[in-house]
C-alpha cells in the first residue's frame, strides 16, 4: 500500500484504495488526467492543482480509470488538510459524474452525511457552483436538504430522492439525522442503507473513528458500493482509528487488524517517544508536493505565568482533604482538569463552582475565596484572559479580526463579562469610537446558537468592508468544524483540548484557501499546570498524525511516562524573564507583549518547532522504494505463511476423516465375526 499525500499547508492526504489486497498507487504527476477531460469548463478555472489531482484520484477509484461504471469499485478517503477546499473537490466531482449521460445511468443519487451545523451550508455551496445566475452549469440537479421534525415530510423527501432515477439528486443530512431515519423503518432503511444511494459521502469522517459507536456501525451496513470519506484530521487518538477508517472503504485491504499493527502501528507509535530508536522512525514514506493557501502562518504557543491567586488556588485543590475522614478525594483527571482550567481561565468561575460543589469545595480546601467574590472583574486575577484582550486590541490597530476558541462555555461568558465592562474606555481610547456590542462589535457561536443564525453571523463577520465587527467568541467543539472564517486572520485558542482535533480545526477556520492576509496562532498555556502537561501530551497525539501523513520526523520530546504526569504544579518565579524559542519577527505582537507583559509570560515557542525534521533522518526515495519493497515482501510471507497453515489444517483433517473411516471399518469387521461364532 502506498499512501499519496499532498503537503498542502502541514498535510493533506488522500487515500483510495480498491478491494484487492494489496493495491500500488501512482504519485499525482503520474495520474491520467480523465477528470480535465469532462469537467465543465466554467468549474474548472476555479479548481487549484491539488484538487485537480484528488478528483483524478476519486475518479480512478470510485467510478474507474476508463469510466467503465458498470465494474464494482471501492471507496476513497479524502484527507486534504482543513481549509484546501473539500466541500468545492466534492461539488466538482459530483457535478462531472452527474452530467456524464455514461455514468448518471448508473449513479444519479448521492447522498451527504456531514454534521448537522453545516448542512445549510453544504446545500448553499452546491447552489452557488451548480445554480447561480449567470453560471448555471445543470439545470437538472436537485439539492434537498433533510433537517426537519416533520416525519411526513422528511419521508416524502427521501423518497421523492431514492425513486427518481431519471434526476440526478442530492440528498444532505447530519449525522444525527441519519441515524434517526434508518430507525423508523424499513424503507427508510431500503433508501439509506440497503441498498441506499449509488455514492455516499461522509464529511468530516473522523466522527467514524470508533467501531463501538453508533455511527460507525451504521456506516458498515450500508451497501453502497461508492463510499468518500472527507477530513482534515484521519488520526486524533490512536492508529486503530486509521484502520478503522480504511476498513470502510476497502474491507479487504488489510488481512486483519494484527496485519496492519505489526506493519504499521508499532513502528510509528516506536518513533514518537523520545526514547525510540531510529531505525524505527523511517518507516513511511511520502510524496510530498507543494503548499497551495499561498500566504504564511506563524503558530505561537505562549507559556502564561499564573497568577498568585491561581497558583494558591490551584495548591489549595489538590492539597484538599475530606473534612470527615481527613483522606484526599479520590483523583479524577477529567473532572479535576475541569476545575484547574476554571481557575485558568478566572478564579470567579472557579468560586461559583465551589459554592455550586455538593462535596463542600470550601470546606475541603482550606482557602478563603471572599477575595475572588469581590473581585469579579478584576483582569489582574488571570494572565491568560489579559493577554486575551491585549490581543484583541492589538488587532483592531492593525485592522485585523480575531477569533477566539474555548471549549468552556463559562470562559466565553467571563469574555463577555469583560468585554461589557470595558466598553465604555474601549470606546474612549479609540477613534473610531467603537465598543463592544454583541451583534454589532462581535459575535458568539456555541452548541445554542441554530444554523441559519450561525451562517448570517459569519456572512456578517466575513464581510471586508464591515471592520467594526471584528472579534468571534467561539465554542470549540460546536465551532471547529466545517466554518470557514477567512475574515479574520488571528486565531486566540484561550485553553487545551484533550484531543488535539479540535485545535488543529480551530485554526483551520482561518488558515484556508480564500485567506488573504498572513495568519497568526496563538494558543495561551498556563506554565506549570495541568494545562501545559495536556498540551504536551497533545503534541505526542500530533506528532503521531506528522508521521503518518507527512514527511516531517519529530523531535522525540517525551517519554510515554511523562504523558501520566498530571497532579504537578511548577511555579516559575516572577523574577525569570520570558525565554523566546522561535523566530517572531513577522509579527510585532509578541515582541510587544514580551515587552510590556513580561512577568505573565514564561515562555513563547513556536508550535512548528515541535516538528521540525531532521536532517539526518530525512525520507529519501530510495527509502520509500525500500520501504514499499519491505512491505510487499512482508505480506508475501504473511500470505504464504498464511496458505501453509490452511493446507496443514486441510491435512490434518484429510488425516483425521482417514482414521475415523478405519476406525468404523474396523468396528463392522469385529461385529461381523462375531455374528459367524
Amino acid at each position: 500500500m502506498k499512501i499519496l499525500v499532498q503537503n498542502v499547508a502541514p498535510a493533506e492526504t488522500i487515500v483510495a484504495n480498491e478491494g484487492e489486497k494489496n493495491v500500488a498507487t501512482t504519485s499525482a504527476k503520474n495520474m491520467s488526467n480523465i477528470f480535465s477531460d469532462l469537467i465543465d469548463p466554467v468549474l474548472l478555472k476555479f479548481i487549484k492543482k491539488h484538487q485537480e489531482d484528488a478528483i483524478n484520484y476519486l475518479f480512478d477509484r470510485v467510478i474507474g480509470r476508463n469510466g467503465d461504471v458498470n465494474i464494482k469499485r471501492s471507496g476513497a478517503m479524502l484527507a486534504h488538510n482543513m481549509g484546501l477546499g473539500k466541500s468545492f473537490t466534492i461539488i466538482a466531482f459530483l457535478h462531472t459524474v452527474f452530467s456524464n449521460d455514461k455514468i448518471n445511468k448508473v449513479i444519479s443519487k448521492a447522498l451527504i452525511v456531514c454534521p448537522k451545523n453545516i448542512v445549510v451550508q453544504w446545500k448553499e455551496q452546491f447552489n452557488y457552483w451548480i445554480d447561480c445566475p449567470g453560471r448555471r452549469l445543470a439545470d437538472n440537479i436537485t439539492i434537498t436538504c433533510i433537517d426537519g421534525p416533520s416525519k411526513c415530510t422528511r419521508f416524502c423527501d427521501v423518497k421523492s430522492w431514492y425513486v427518481k432515477e431519471e434526476k440526478k439528486q442530492i440528498l444532505i443530512m447530519g449525522y444525527e439525522m441519519y441515524g434517526i431515519l434508518v430507525k423508523e423503518g424499513d424503507d427508510f432503511k431500503k433508501f439509506l442503507q440497503n441498498p441506499g444511494p449509488d455514492l455516499v459521502v461522509f464529511d468530516e469522517a473522523h466522527r467514524l473513528k470508533n467501531v463501538e459507536t453508533k455511527g460507525y456501525k451504521l456506516a458498515e451496513k450500508l451497501r453502497t458500493a461508492r463510499m468518500i470519506l472527507l477530513t482534515g484530521t484521519p488520526l486524533q487518538n490512536n492508529l486503530m482509528e486509521f484502520y478503522n477508517g480504511l476498513h470502510l472503504i476497502s474491507p479487504r485491504l488489510f488481512t486483519s487488524k494484527e496485519h496492519f499493527k505489526k506493519f504499521f502501528i508499532d513502528p510509528i507509535e516506536k518513533g514518537r517517544a523520545k526514547d525510540a530508536y531510529a531505525a524505527d522512525v523511517k518507516k513511511i514514506g511520502v510524496d510530498v508536493l507543494f503548499n497551495e493557501v499561498g500566504v504564511p502562518k506563524m503558530e505561537a504557543t505562549i507559556i502564561v505565568r499564573p497568577c498568585k491567586i491561581q497558583k494558591e488556588l490551584i495548591e489549595a485543590y489538590f492539597d484538599r482533604m475530606d473534612p470527615k475522614t481527613w483522606e484526599p478525594p479520590k483523583k479524577n483527571a477529567v473532572i479535576d482538569y475541569q476545575a484547574v482550567s476554571r481557575i485558568l481561565a478566572h478564579p470567579s468561575l472557579f468560586y461559583e463552582y465551589a459554592k455550586e460543589s455538593s462535596s463542600s469545595l470550601f470546606e475541603m480546601m482550606n482557602f478563603g475565596l471572599d477575595h475572588v467574590k469581590k473581585n469579579v472583574l478584576n483582569l489582574e486575577l488571570s494572565n491568560k484572559l489579559m493577554l486575551m484582550i491585549k490581543i484583541i486590541k492589538y488587532s483592531q490597530e492593525v485592522n485585523d479580526k480575531v477569533l477566539v476558541f474555548s471549549q468552556s462555555l463559562l470562559a466565553l461568558d467571563v469574555t463577555e463579562k469583560f468585554l461589557k465592562s470595558l466598553s465604555s474606555d474601549w470606546k474612549k481610547q479609540n477613534a473610531k469610537g467603537w465598543g463592544w456590542k454583541k451583534g454589532i462589535d462581535y459575535f458568539r457561536i456555541d452548541g445554542g446558537v441554530d444554523s441559519s443564525s450561525r451562517h448570517g453571523s459569519q456572512i456578517i463577520f466575513n464581510n471586508p468592508s464591515n471592520p467594526q465587527c471584528r472579534l468571534m467568541l467561539i465554542s470549540t467543539k460546536a465551532g471547529s468544524l466545517g466554518t470557514n472564517m477567512v475574515g479574520a486572520n488571528r486565531v486566540v485558542i484561550f485553553d487545551v483540548c484533550w484531543n488535539p482535533t479540535h485545535d488543529i480545526q480551530s485554526l483551520y477556520r482561518v488558515y484556508r484557501l480564500g485567506q488573504t492576509k498572513p495568519v497568526y496562532i496563538y494558543r495561551l498555556v498556563t506554565s506549570g499546570t495541568m494545562e501545559e502537561l495536556v498540551y504536551n501530551r497533545q503534541i505526542v497525539k500530533e506528532a503521531m498524525n506528522h508521521r503518518v501523513i507527512d514527511e516531517e520526523d519529530i523531535d522525540r520530546h517525551f517519554t510515554m511516562a511523562q504523558i501520566n504526569h498530571l497532579y504537578r504544579f511548577k511555579y516559575v518565579p516572577e523574577d525569570e524573564p520570558p525565554l523566546i524559542k522561535g523566530d517572531f519577527s513577522d509579527d510585532p505582537l509578541i515582541s510587544s507583549l514580551v515587552k510590556n507583559y513580561g512577568k505573565a509570560i514564561v515562555e513563547v515557542v513556536s508550535h512548528n518547532s515541535f516538528f521540525d525534521e531532521f536532517n539526518e533522518n530525512e525520507v529519501s526515495e530510495y527509502d520509500v522504494v525500500k520501504c514499499e519493497e519491505k512491505y510487499e515482501k512482508e505480506v508475501k510471507k504473511e500470505v504464504k505463511k498464511e496458505v501453509r497453515k490452511q493446507k496443514q489444517k486441510y491435512k490434518d483433517l484429510l488425516q483425521q476423516m482417514q482414521c475415523d473411516m478405519l476406525k468404523k471399518h474396523q468396528g463392522l469387521s469385529d461385529t461381523f465375526c462375531l455374528l459367524l461364532t
